[in-house]
């Protein structure tokens, strides 16, 4: 497979800077951080340094186009992403237990029954390793911004360029890819397979209960019609029994009235000679008392007497009065009982004629009730198993987010070799040699800073200078050009040769014109306030002289 490239710019112009950031600006500021940091003799007797070649070098990346994104792959093979897969449950078994009930409720049930506990986690997890797969998302990020800044200008970028040869051609660079895209793919295939078994399930369930709904309706229809020919005869019945009921106890109470009213009569009567006994009495003894004022003890004696038989036929009428009052309210409690009793009676009849019609009542409510908690022990079952699923359904998108993640917001219809740039510097001694990496940057604003550098000139050095002017565009980057490039070369003697040997072939202060182009750059940073006269001589004057091989 054929494929495209993309160099990016190094030096990327800040939008609040106002003059241009030009090619020999940054060679300047470029030779102005390697002799910064080179080590110079000092009073501790350090080694002095000297610059092997200071070198504009190409981080290779493959771009490898993922639907409407990129997969960024490590062109040097130095990094290894491992992600976790966890496997699913046996989903086809549990829709086909679930079809296998379509047509047998308690075919159904039972699947229920045997997967309540089938999706309450994954089965497995297993460790898959991507080699080469950026998967940093600050790194991805920065890359990204890089990317879409870049192809946003419009500037050349497929241009000669030196590139660090990569350990991963773009057969390699695709094989790696594909690993992420089958995995997804798989992931994709995990998330149709549990909404499935979601969508069954809810289907299922939905059949379900709305054969018991019909069931139902069913069973008050053949209830309904039952108790429609049952209750004319029940309520005719009962029509017959109330109207016998009502019937003897009117004749009861008729006759109860009757001997109550004769029982009554007869004791006003009592009650009357009762009355007049006592006024009697109540006669007799005034005129006793008056013959006993005169001493009349002779008519004392004849009133006492008659006196006394008014007292004993009292006592005999009170006595006939008590009696006759407890036999009125023996009659009447004699009449309640009799009645209560026919009201009993008749009511057991009634209510057996009543239990026909209750009792199919009850039935049909039972058997209502049968199904209704069947309906309801579905739908638990239902969301229970529902519940299990989603979890893992939210498990599996947020896998299929951060294998999402991976990759970078770039449409590409090819796979795509993107050059990132970098300034490679190796110093070294006579003992030893160390490299440095100086990753893309942003061409700051040259207004605000240099004022707030030429209030304290003397008091930030030329490095602290220059960084600001060159402002990391991301710590990521930095991160990836000192652990992968520099330390890499540091533990892979091959890496380091082709490198070095790369960058002593371009290097800068081999190139045509470089004085030329060192002296205007020098100028355009001093005439900006970066550096002063004493630095700039002292920079033309280390990398314009000639250097020993």
């Amino acid at each position: 497979m054929s494929h495209t490239s993309l160099i990016l710019p190094y030096t990327v112009q800040d939008k609040s800077r106002e003059k241009p950031f030009t090619s020999s600006m940054e060679t300047a500021a470029i030779l102005c951080l390697v002799e910064a940091n080179r080590k110079k003799p000092g009073i501790l007797g350090s080694t002095s340094e000297t610059v092997a070649f200071v070198s504009k070098l190409h981080y290779p990346l493959w771009a490898v186009p993922w639907e409407t994104e990129c997969l960024i792959v490590d062109g040097l093979g130095a990094t290894v992403t491992t992600v976790s897969y966890e496997r699913l449950p046996e989903v086809s078994l549990f829709v086909e237990d679930l079809k296998g009930g379509s047509t047998a409720r308690e075919q159904f049930r039972n699947a229920l029954e045997k997967h309540a506990q089938t999706f309450k986690g994954f089965v497995e997890t297993a460790q898959i390793s991507f080699e080469s797969i950026i998967e940093d998302e600050e790194l991805l990020s920065a890359i990204s911004k890089h990317v879409e800044e870049s192809t946003a200008s419009g500037a050349n970028l497929t241009r000669r360029i030196a590139l660090v040869p990569p350990t991963l051609d773009e057969n390699a660079a695709l094989e790696n890819s594909e690993k992420v895209m089958d995995l997804w793919r798989q992931i994709q295939s995990d998330l149709k397979g549990l909404q499935h078994a979601i969508d069954v399930l809810n289907a299922e369930t939905k059949f379900h209960e709305q054969m018991i709904l019909r069931e139902i309706e069913n069973l008050q229809e053949t209830y309904d019609d039952k108790i429609a020919r049952v209750k004319p005869a029940v309520d005719k019945r009962v029509e017959k029994l109330s109207r016998e009921r009502d019937g003897k106890i009117q004749k009861l109470e008729q006759t109860t009235g009757r001997t109550l009213k004769a029982r009554e009569r007869f004791r006003e009567r009592l009650v009357r000679q009762l009355e007049k006994l006592e006024q009697d009495e109540d006669l007799f003894q005034k005129r006793r008392d008056a013959l006993k004022r005169r001493g009349d003890r002779l008519g004392v004696s004849r009133w006492e007497n008659k006196m006394r038989t008014c007292q004993d036929k009292t006592k005999e009428v009170k006595k006939r009065i008590r009696v006759v009052t407890q036999q009125i309210e023996q009659v009447r409690k004699q009449s309640e009982v009799a009645i209560e009793n026919f009201r009993k009676g008749y009511q057991a009849l009634i209510d057996d004629e009543n239990r026909k019609i209750s009792e199919l009542e009850v039935s049909r409510d039972s058997a209502v009730e049968t199904l209704e908690k069947e309906s309801e022990w579905m739908s638990s079952a239902n969301s229970f198993i529902l519940n299990q699923v989603e979890k893992l359904l939210e498990r599996k998108r947020l896998h299929a987010d951060q294998l999402k993640k991976m990759a970078i917001p770039w449409k590409s219809q090819r796979l795509t070799l993107v050059g990132v740039p970098f300034y490679l510097v190796r110093y070294e001694t006579e003992e030893k040699s160390r490299h440095t990496a100086y990753p893309p940057v942003n061409a700051m604003d040259s207004g605000g800073i240099k004022r707030k550098i030429q209030r304290a000139i003397w008091g930030f050095s030329l490095d602290s200078r220059i960084r600001l002017l060159l402002h990391s565009r991301s710590k990521a980057l930095e991160k990836m050009f000192d652990t992968v490039l520099v330390k890499g070369m540091e533990r892979d003697t091959v890496l380091e040769r082709k490198v070095r040997e790369l960058g002593s072939y371009n290097d800068l202060v081999k190139k045509q014109n470089f004085t030329e182009e060192l002296t205007k750059g020098l100028e355009e940073l001093r005439n900006e306030g970066w550096i002063n006269t004493e630095e700039e001589n002292a920079i033309l004057k280390a990398y314009t002289q000639p250097r020993s091989e």
